[in-house]
C-alpha cells in the first residue's frame, strides 16, 4: 500500500513537551515521523546542565504516542522488550521515528534514528499491547 500524503511540519497542539513533527507518513501497519527536538524542550532542564540530553523515558513516550496514533486508539502497553538507547539525543537533533504493528495487532516495534544512510540509533525496542489483565 502506498504511503499516505505527508502532513506539514507542526508540534502537536503547540505542546512544548512534544517534538516538532516536520513530516509524517502512514501506511496501514506503520507510521514514520521526521522529528526535530526543540531547543527549549522542558524535559532537558536538569538532564544535564552542561550537556543536555533527551531522557529515554521521553523518547519512549513519543514512540507510544505514535503507536496510539497508528492504532487510532489508546494502546495499553503491557510489556516493553529489547529497549535500547545507544546514542544520546540532544536539543536540535533531527530523527526519524518509526513504529510498526505486527500482523496480529498485539506487538509494536519502534526505532528512533538519524535520517540518512549513516543512521545512528537513538532508541529501539518492542511493545506488547492489549487489554489489561
Amino acid at each position: 500500500m502506498p504511503p499516505r500524503k505527508p502532513r506539514p511540519a507542526h508540534s502537536f497542539a503547540g505542546d512544548a513537551r512534544e517534538p516538532i513533527v516536520e513530516n509524517e507518513q502512514r501506511w496501514e501497519n506503520r507510521i514514520e515521523r521526521r522529528l526535530r527536538v526543540p531547543e527549549n524542550l522542558p524535559f532537558l532542564e536538569g538532564h544535564f546542565t552542561d550537556f543536555p540530553v533527551v531522557p529515554g523515558t521521553v523518547q519512549l513516550g513519543w514512540a507510544i504516542a505514535a503507536s496510539q496514533d497508528l492504532l487510532g486508539c489508546p494502546a495499553a502497553v503491557r510489556c516493553v522488550e529489547a529497549l535500547k538507547f545507544p546514542t544520546l539525543m540532544r536539543p536540535g537533533d533531527v530523527a526519524l521515528l518509526r513504529v510498526e504493528v505486527s500482523a496480529d495487532g498485539t506487538r509494536l516495534r519502534f526505532g528512533i534514528e538519524t535520517p540518512g544512510d549513516a543512521a545512528r540509533v537513538f532508541a529501539s525496542g518492542r511493545f506488547t499491547i492489549g487489554d489489561p489483565p
